[in-house]
């Protein structure tokens, strides 16, 4: 598979079972929880509204992609969904980290595919959540949430 000009049968594959790979996902984790929450925890009202209704549009073509068991085009979308968040934030920096991020991302992701399928009802309950109080506002419950979500979906955050 070639996505943005990383070979991962070539490049990545070999090291996944590794410590260090184990690491590399769990600082992965928590850099995108730094970035989602503080992105949600300043986005202004009317921006939250906004990518509010567009997340839930994700959400519905989510579905769709868990029930064609299209994993590819759910990772995608996933990707695209919680890079919703980070843009929420308005800030040009913390996209530009968010995307050095993604390719790394989309690996995670790839390699716990059966998972992903396994847990689809789940991370579309999680996702709602997430909207959810990404328009009431609610940071707390937002960090809290998407906390889990992480966790249960790369491994644990610090």
């Amino acid at each position: 598979m070639r996505t943005s000009g990383i070979d991962y049968q070539e490049s990545l594959l070999p090291m996944r079972k590794s410590a260090a790979d184990e690491r590399t996902v769990a600082e992965l984790a928590d850099a995108r929880h730094v970035l989602e929450t503080t992105a949600v925890e300043r986005a202004s009202e009317p921006m939250r509204q906004r990518l509010a209704a567009r997340l839930e549009e994700f959400i519905v073509e989510q579905r769709s992609a868990f029930a064609e068991a299209d994993v590819a085009r759910f990772i995608d979308l996933t990707l695209e969904f919680h890079r919703g968040f980070v843009e929420a934030g308005d800030n040009q920096v913390m996209l530009e980290m968010y995307a050095l991020l993604s390719d790394r991302h989309r690996f995670s992701l790839f390699m716990i595919s059966r998972r992903l399928l396994d847990r689809c009802d789940e991370i579309i309950t999680e996702h709602e959540a997430l909207v959810t109080h990404l328009r009431s506002g609610d940071s707390a419950a937002f960090a809290a949430t998407l906390r889990g979500h992480i966790e249960e979906n790369a491994g644990p955050t610090h």
